[in-house]
């Protein structure tokens, strides 16, 4: 009886919101309102290779991301609503070693909440992310292994000006901070720019990014490149570009605190090339 009751109420439920707007239930959930990449965490695969100028070494990053849209609905004033969950794990490699040196990982797992609106998107996060040395780094340098990650909550606004323009302003709070002497800030504020010239059937992008720390000297990301499958189908297949670019191929460079958790409160300088895939 409680079985029949319980499926009754589903049932009127899900007529209920259909009628007031369209529900999606592990559906797609596209946009072409997406977070810049630009400070290095982003939900893509990346193969990217570092030149960091600090210890004057070399380093290949292999990342692979992915944001999974479970509930998405759309109601009858134009807003749409989605709601699910990413995840991430983000390496580097040193070159130029013996056993081609295993570093450091990320691990992350997260939930989101998008509210889209004519120009606008509002992301709301939570995250948690577990930092972990690598093998070969813990016996080349006889490093002490700790418990070392956080948890952080994260506000985003996206606003796009024109099909080519976009401005990103968000802020993020570290829930918990392990150890506070390598997570050593707890709040920051972030402002960036995306140019996108794909509308205007030009195959490239920029981007850059601050992150403001406080009193600390902010973290400085940079990111152009050009979508390789509307070169290739256009200039050497001779077909029609995709209706959605998953390739890319970008230079970047960074100024900043690392985001590598064991190494959080070192700053680097790295120069990075490489390819990129979105789901």
């Amino acid at each position: 009886m409680k079985t029949a009751l319980f499926g009754l109420f589903l049932i009127i439920s899900l007529n209920s919101i259909s009628i007031a707007g369209e529900l999606d239930i592990l559906g797609s959930a596209e946009t072409e309102l997406n977070l810049p990449g630009a400070l290095l965490r982003s939900p893509s695969v990346d193969v990217l290779y570092i030149s960091s100028e600090k210890d004057n070494k070399e380093y290949m990053a292999y990342n692979f991301g992915v944001k999974i849209p479970c509930i998405s609905f759309n109601d009858n004033r134009g807003r749409r609503y989605v709601f699910g969950g990413y995840g991430g794990i983000f390496t580097r490699y040193q070159l130029h070693t013996e056993s081609f040196n295993f570093v450091h990982a990320d691990f992350l797992g997260a939930l989101f909440f998008d509210i889209f609106y004519k120009n606008l998107m509002f992301e709301t996060s939570i995250y948690h992310i577990s930092s972990h040395l690598g093998d070969d780094y813990i016996n080349n340098n006889s490093i002490e292994v700790v418990d070392t990650g956080f948890e952080s909550l994260k506000q985003d606004i996206l606003y796009r000006l024109t099909p080519v323009i976009k401005f990103h302003i968000g802020a993020e709070y570290k829930l918990g901070r392990r150890p506070p002497q390598t997570i050593f800030y707890n709040k920051s504020l972030f402002i960036g720019v995306m140019l996108d010239g794909l509308p205007k059937k030009t195959p490239v992008f920029f981007e850059s990014e601050l992150e403001i720390i406080g009193d600390y000297s902010p973290n400085l990301g940079i990111k152009a490149g050009v979508y390789l499958n509307y070169l290739i189908n256009n200039f050497l297949l001779n077909k029609p570009p995709p209706a959605k670019e998953h390739h890319e191929f970008s230079l970047y460079y960074y100024n900043g605190y690392s985001k590598m958790g064991y190494f959080y409160n070192q700053r680097e300088q790295l120069f990075m090339a490489g390819f990129t895939f979105r789901y």
